[in-house]
């Protein structure tokens, strides 16, 4: 065994879990078929990797193995978690289930970290390239929806349809919903006054003055709050609660737009 090569560089591509044993450790021999079981069905997931530690002392000193077996699970080069004593089938499922890392998850966050100005196209092409990778995984397609609501609503829709209520990303579906309904509204001539002000805080939105576009809709929903179903406050949640995208001084949703009471505009 390398451990440099077999434990700390290959967790850079892949969890690897260490099982620090010894040969006369009763729990230890307990373990192992519950290790290497789980381990065969989950091929792909982690890697095992076992240490004697009677054969290597130095990697019991370095890593702090005070009792075995002591299993520790490296990922990127440094230990992130671990667990002390033999673990039943289930109880290793249940522990590894919680504790290992999602690489694609991972690889997604790298993404998003990139954001630029909203609608961001480079991102949306990253997101649609992971989404041929990564299919069906549900916090790209809200990004990309995100990305796409502005230019491609109908699209946007599309990504964000199944998602039920009652999921943990419901709410985020809603909004995409909101902007959607907002980009796809055809301004009348003889529009009222909260008309008029989703118009221009369309028009904002699509110079990329976010911040001047919140305003207007809180006027428009100071205007007349049941506009088309409350679209302006609808629509002002939504911003608000994008990721990354509302600008204003005051980052909070007021509480007069949560409930769709009037305001008075500054």
């Amino acid at each position: 065994m390398n451990f440099q090569q077999d434990v700390i560089e290959r967790s850079r591509q892949v969890p690897v879990l260490v099982d620090f044993w010894a040969a006369w450790c009763g729990p230890c021999r307990m373990l192992t078929p519950t290790l290497e079981a789980v381990a065969e069905v989950q091929k792909g997931k982690w890697e095992l990797v076992k240490v004697n530690t009677e054969e290597h002392p130095e990697l019991s000193q370095r890593y702090g193995v005070r009792s075995i077996p002591n299993c520790k699970l490296f990922f990127n080069g440094e230990v992130i978690d671990e667990f002390v004593g033999a673990l039943t089938r289930p109880m290793l499922e249940n522990w590894l289930s919680e504790h290992l890392p999602d690489p694609a998850q991972q690889a997604l966050q790298a993404i998003l970290e990139k954001r630029g100005a909203w609608p961001d196209a480079v991102l949306a092409k990253s997101l649609e390239a992971f989404l041929v990778e990564h299919p069906g995984m549900r916090p790209a397609e809200l990004a990309l929806a995100q990305e796409l609501v502005p230019e491609q609503s109908s699209a946007a829709r599309a990504l964000v349809a199944t998602i039920p209520e009652g999921d943990r990303y419901f709410d985020q579906a809603r909004d995409v919903h909101a902007l959607a309904d907002f980009f796809e509204r055809k301004p009348g001539d003889s529009d009222p006054v909260a008309g008029q002000l989703l118009a221009s805080a369309r028009l904002a939105l699509t110079k990329g003055d976010t911040e001047e576009a919140l305003q207007l809709l809180i006027k428009s929903v100071s205007a007349d709050k049941t506009f088309e179903e409350g679209l302006a406050r609808r629509s002002t949640v939504a911003l608000f609660r994008f990721p990354g995208r509302a600008s204003c001084p005051n980052p909070g949703i007021p509480s007069e737009i949560q409930h769709g009471t009037a305001l008075t505009a500054n």
